[in-house]
């Protein structure tokens, strides 16, 4: 045996690591990389179908309907969720987000809730994105795309977060989930539900943001 080759030999005896079991080692972590992409390939393809779907709502029985899959959807406690106060107040918080940031569903719902028409909602989806994308080379359907991306993320969120604070009040709970998922996925939606033009009336109190949680105080 070859000096280097003993050297070699020795030094994987010392460790207890052979070139199979680092060769086992890579292929594992490649896995992992591979499902860690897949899964978030299929999120993202997910998600992207359901902002198809919100596009294409016709109705307001249809928005409650979609509303209440995602929310069920979200996490696994959302079933009996759902059908409680905080679910209802969640919803109906939901809903009157989406008639303000998509123009479609504002012309749906928006005279059934006293809401303005669709075509007087059609503000810019930089105002509600925040400035977090390139939009000026998008057409208005892209732009109401991702929109709709953004906020099936930020339902999605909101539900999670309503779970885990049933002990406070439905409509307080409702809209400081609604408000903290929106800081993340739709900034221009916060002031509009701190404010209360998602409630029918203004919010008395106040609101202090605690790391990326929005606490409120007196809703």
């Amino acid at each position: 045996m070859h000096d280097i080759d003993r050297a070699m030999f020795e030094l994987s005896g010392e460790t207890g690591e052979t070139g199979y079991e680092t060769y086992e080692s890579q292929e594992y972590g490649a896995a992992q990389e591979y499902e860690s992409f897949e899964a978030g390939h299929e999120a993202e393809a997910m998600e992207m179908e359901l902002a198809g779907r919100l596009l294409e709502v016709s109705g307001e029985d249809e928005l409650e309907d979609f509303l209440g899959s995602l929310v069920r959807s979200a996490t696994s406690a959302a079933r009996s969720f759902a059908g409680s106060a905080a679910g209802r107040a969640l919803g109906g918080v939901l809903k009157n987000a989406a008639r303000q940031v998509l123009p479609q569903v504002g012309g749906i719902v928006g005279s059934a809730l006293g809401g303005s028409t669709g075509g007087q909602l059609g503000t810019a989806a930089g105002r509600w994105l925040g400035g977090r994308f390139e939009l000026e080379a998008l057409s208005q359907e892209d732009r109401e795309f991702e929109v709709a991306r953004a906020f099936v993320r930020t339902a999605q969120d909101a539900a999670r977060i309503a779970v885990r604070t049933r002990q406070l009040p439905p409509r307080q709970a409702a809209t400081q989930a609604v408000a903290t998922a929106a800081g993340r996925h739709l900034p221009g939606l916060v002031p509009v539900v701190l404010g209360g033009g998602l409630q029918g009336r203004r919010t008395s109190g106040r609101w202090v943001r605690q790391g990326r949680r929005i606490v409120i105080y007196g809703a």
